[in-house]
Parts: C-alpha cells; sequence; structure tokens
C-alpha cells in the first residue's frame, strides 16, 4: 500500500530534494504548474524543450519570439529579422533598381522613380537589353558546351569499342598460350612415360640374362 498511498511522501524525478518532500497525490499537479527543474516544450513552438525555470531566458532569444525591427519598430519574429531587413523594411537603406545607382530608404524609392520616370524607363530599357545580349551569349555558350560534351562522348564511345577489341585480342593470346603450356606439359608426361617404360624393358632383359648364366652355370 505504502508504493500507491496518495498520502506517501515523495521525491520529485526532477528537481530532488531541491523541491523538497511532497505527498504522492500533489505530484502530477506540481510537476505540470509548480516544479522548476520539469522538462517543458517552448510555447512560442519552436520545438526546443528546457527545464521550467529556463524557459523565460529560452524567450528572450526564441527564434520564434518576436523582436523589433532597429530601423522601423515594426515587431517581428526573431528568425525574420533578416529577411524583412533586406526586404520589407520601410526604413533600409536600398539603391534604385532603375539603374540610376540613387540610394534612398525603401519607402521613397516609389515616389524617387516616379518624379523621374523618363530617365528611369530609359536606364531600363538599356539593363534589359544588356540582359538580352548576356543571355544570348550564355545561350551560345551552353550549345558550343552541349556540341563539345557530344563529341567528347562519342569519342569515349569509340574508345570503349577499340578496348574491347583489344581485350579480345590479349584474351585470344592468353588463351593460346595456356593451351600451348597445356600442350607441352602434356608432351613432357609422355616423354616420361615413355623413358619409364624403356627402363622397365631393360631392367627386365637383364634379369632374364643372369638367369641364362645360372643355368650355363649349373650345367657346366
Amino acid at each position: 500500500h505504502e508504493l500507491t498511498c496518495g498520502y506517501a511522501s515523495v521525491v520529485c524525478e526532477y528537481g530532488h530534494e531541491k523541491c523538497g518532500t511532497l505527498r504522492r497525490m500533489d505530484l502530477k499537479k506540481h510537476h505540470l504548474s509548480e516544479c522548476l527543474f520539469f522538462i517543458c516544450k517552448c510555447t512560442l513552438g519552436c520545438g526546443q524543450s528546457f527545464p521550467r525555470r529556463d524557459l523565460s531566458k529560452h524567450k528572450r532569444v526564441c527564434p520564434n519570439g518576436r523582436a523589433k525591427c532597429e530601423q522601423c519598430d515594426q515587431s517581428v519574429r526573431r528568425k525574420e529579422l533578416p529577411h524583412h531587413a533586406e526586404h520589407v523594411c520601410p526604413k533600409a537603406k536600398v539603391y534604385c533598381f532603375a539603374g540610376c545607382k540613387g540610394k534612398m530608404l525603401r519607402e521613397q524609392l516609389g515616389s524617387h522613380i516616379l518624379s523621374n520616370l523618363g530617365p528611369h524607363l530609359s536606364s531600363l530599357v538599356t539593363h534589359v537589353r544588356m540582359r538580352e545580349e548576356e543571355n544570348k551569349k550564355l545561350t551560345a555558350r551552353i550549345a558550343d558546351q552541349d556540341r563539345t560534351i557530344a563529341e567528347l562522348s562519342a569519342t569515349v564511345d569509340d574508345l570503349k569499342v577499340k578496348v574491347g577489341a583489344h581485350q579480345e585480342a590479349i584474351d585470344e593470346v592468353v588463351n593460346f598460350a595456356e593451351e600451348a603450356v597445356l600442350d607441352a606439359d602434356a608432351d613432357e608426361e609422355e616423354e616420361e612415360e615413355g623413358e619409364e617404360d624403356e627402363g622397365y624393358e631393360d631392367d627386365t632383359e637383364g634379369d632374364d640374362d643372369d638367369g641364362d648364366d645360372d643355368d650355363d652355370g649349373r650345367g657346366a
């Protein structure tokens, strides 16, 4: 019963003695709302987890937390500040995209272009034509590279065919050499067998001669 009794004194598994002793029935409530060492997920949705006592410190730097843009004072998610400063912030200084090289606040860009519409349009047309020429050159270079790649591929295929033919010739030579070695070994074995047979016949004849001599001696 002591292992399940709600009134039994227990120690928090996160803070241990730092949380003091509690009744077992109060442990869940302690974890969910009081324990400074209980592991909690960030409530701003960044997916990170921390002991409850560190959550407030994390929120001051959490990428999902909101922060003020230093230039326009807008409240922006901390992780979106770089994009805001580069593409959105009205107080950020930008160059005129129409090619006049003027620098101004982003919020002033529209009126700047309208106040000098003629020169800006002329500059834009020139800029577009330059880009078209660059695109033509790039397209020509790509076509040249495609032709070079096709030629190299054909050369590689040619070399593969030649290598295959050479390999076949090498295989034929190797096979011929192996057959020649086998034939030479077979001839050598036949010669050795022939020599052994001749030696055996010589020994047999010698034995016969010795037998005749013995008979002659006995006859004498």
